[in-house]
């Protein structure tokens, strides 16, 4: 039972201090300040989280270039392996097709 009263006098010690922060005008011009603070961090962790968003979508143009590129490359071996069967077929006078 001690102990109930304890926590309800730390309660009531806690809620009438910030009851007088709440009041006094110098700490509502803090509390504005603070507020104000707040909605820059806000602003700036939301600008962040959009550039990450468009780094992102850049990203995934350049695995899709990179895509390409690899086709591309595969497809440029494919017809250097197809030019070297030629020359050496007109070398050997072999119809390849």
């Amino acid at each position: 039972m001690d102990s109930v009263l304890l926590i309800l006098c730390v309660l009531d010690t806690f809620i009438q201090k910030t009851k007088k922060m709440y009041m006094d005008s110098r700490s509502r011009r803090n509390f504005g300040q603070l507020n104000n603070e707040l909605q820059d961090v806000q602003r700036i962790m939301v600008q962040n989280i959009d550039d990450v968003l468009t780094r992102g979508e850049a990203l995934s143009g350049i695995f899709t270039f990179t895509s390409y590129a690899q086709l591309f490359q595969i497809l440029c071996l494919s017809f250097v392996c197809q030019c070297k069967q030629v020359h050496w077929a007109n070398l050997c006078d072999i119809e390849v097709f």
